[in-house]
């Protein structure tokens, strides 16, 4: 069958048509394609754990890139369409951040979305002061001791924690703790505080009471009874020849008692 001269240009138009559909379908499954590589594979077959630092009103771009550079995703850019398309470019969270070049795009993104820093372990010894405590803290980049300090001496905050004195002195629980960095001071103190609660609950109130104090002057005994010797044996006998005293009206003769007044004391 001879084609005629007008079916020829209305064949050409439906291929001309039929391609100007297939271009932008093929071209959109192998977009999404890539995508799909970029969000299921991880930016590296051989895991390594990165610490970054994500700062408050960092942009999403500044926050792309850095992972980038730091290889915990393999493009800046696709990271970027991963978070529009979840739409959860308002709800990174600053923080310090441990992750893993084995994490796929979309499960980093979730930990800094859900706010997952880096915890760093700190341990207070038996008997620490506040300032002791504070220069710790300092000292693991955990909390500035100045402000530590001052916070804790602050009355409206020490009355806020329902605590019966003029600073957290002797209620700052000694024990361990894993605090993110750049924490409030707040935080870490309300932190200390409820662990004392935990610890000196309605049975140790009661007990108190039995004995004619106050919960204040249970914690002012026993940060006495703590200075006074560092083996915890001795501790008990200390406290019963203390209570004695206190009953006959006698002062401590406690050294202690001396020291606590002193500012940069040396122990000589």
């Amino acid at each position: 069958m001879v084609e005629t001269a007008s079916a020829k240009p209305k064949k050409q138009r439906f291929r001309r048509f039929w391609w100007l559909l297939a271009v932008p379908a093929i071209v959109s499954l192998w977009l999404m394609a890539d995508v799909y590589h970029f969000i299921s594979t991880p930016a590296s077959s051989e895991p390594e754990e990165v610490v970054i630092e994500v700062s408050s009103g960092m942009s999403l771009r500044t926050l792309s890139d850095l992972l980038q550079e730091r290889g915990l995703v393999s493009s800046a850019e696709k990271f970027g369409w991963l978070v529009r398309l979840k739409r959860a470019a308002r709800r990174i969270k600053a923080g310090e951040y441990q992750l893993s070049s084995g994490l796929r795009p979309g499960e980093v993104l979730d930990k800094i979305v859900r706010g997952e820093v880096l915890l760093h372990q700190i341990t207070f010894p038996e008997g620490y002061t506040m300032k002791q405590m504070a220069e710790l803290l300092d000292s693991r980049g955990l909390a500035r001791a100045d402000r530590f300090i001052a916070t804790a001496s602050n009355p409206a905050f020490v009355q806020k924690l329902n605590i019966p004195a003029s600073t957290l002195e002797g209620y700052l629980f000694p024990d361990t703790y894993q605090f993110a960095r750049n924490l409030p001071a707040e935080h870490i103190l309300g932190s200390l505080v409820e662990r004392f609660d935990q610890h000196f609950g309605p049975a140790q109130d009661e007990e108190a009471d039995h004995l004619g104090f106050t919960r204040h002057q249970v914690v002012i005994l026993a940060s006495v009874v703590e200075k006074e010797t560092a083996v915890a044996e001795e501790r008990p006998l200390i406290a019963g020849v203390f209570l004695n005293r206190l009953k006959k009206g006698i002062r401590l003769q406690s050294d202690p008692t001396v020291i606590y007044g002193l500012k940069n004391f040396n122990g000589l």
